[in-house]
């Protein structure tokens, strides 16, 4: 029945929501960063997305750092006599302002999880300047347990630039519990592994930026005990170092 309600919310209140749940967990942090506030080298302060999927933007202070936080990016694939695929695909829109000389570098990391039972599998591709990445998503799981072991004994460690942070542990488990509402009851009984997928690539001087996701659940039966479900709860964007174009070379004498 929760699910059931939750997903017969229009888009435009599902993602008031989700941006009261944000203004909650971080009070006065959270704020629209306007246009016209931006350094050179930073994020523009806002991101689209081009499909019908709520979401809230918490941009850091110095515009280095960008999370995007969902509550309904779920695809999944469930119970007998339903589709034996379910396709997802959305596009990011998150535009970069920069020197006109330099590129940027940009890392994404993206979190979420995943559970497969039977014959089902899920598959996560990701695009971004230019690139395309097949996720493992194996190697992502590891990576999310290694992330969350040094999270959990790194007890000396410097906790991270206020400024220079993205959303909180509780904004990121706040839009991850709204989230798994939209599991279906028969597949969210299953246990499910978290995921954590990193990459890194470039953009060229005041890119628009967009980064696309798609996600792909199948099976070969559609029996009670083949279902599987992946969730995308965050997407992360980062500022690193801008590159400097190559000189224009040298005309040689006539």
């Amino acid at each position: 029945m929760l699910y059931d309600q939750h997903r017969t919310l229009p888009v435009a209140l599902r993602s008031f929501l989700l941006l009261a749940i944000v203004h909650q967990a971080t009070g006065a942090g959270y704020r629209h960063v306007r246009a016209d506030e931006t350094q050179p080298g930073k994020f523009k302060g806002y991101a689209r997305v081009e499909k019908n999927l709520s979401h809230a933007t918490v941009v850091s202070e110095d515009k280095r750092v960008a999370t995007l936080l969902f509550d309904n990016f779920v695809t999944t694939a469930y119970g007998k006599g339903n589709h034996l695929v379910a396709t997802q695909t959305q596009t990011f829109v998150v535009p970069v302002e920069s020197d006109p000389t330099r590129e940027t570098r940009i890392g994404l990391q993206i979190r979420g999880f995943l559970s497969t039972a039977g014959s089902a599998r899920a598959s996560l591709i990701v695009r971004a300047g230019g690139k395309t990445r097949v996720v493992d998503l194996e190697e992502a799981i590891i990576m999310a347990q290694r992330n969350l072991w040094i999270r959990q004994t790194s007890v000396s460690a410097q906790p991270n630039d206020a400024k220079s942070s993205g959303a909180t542990e509780e904004q990121r488990n706040k839009a991850r519990d709204a989230a798994k509402q939209l599991v279906p009851a028969s597949a969210a009984e299953a246990v499910s592994d978290s995921f954590l997928f990193d990459m890194a690539y470039k953009v060229p001087p005041n890119s628009k930026n967009p980064i696309t996701v798609m996600v792909v659940v199948d099976r070969d039966f559609d029996g009670s005990e083949d279902q599987g479900y992946l969730v995308i709860d965050s997407l992360d964007i980062s500022v690193t170092d801008p590159i400097p174009q190559p000189s224009a070379p040298a005309k040689s004498p006539s």
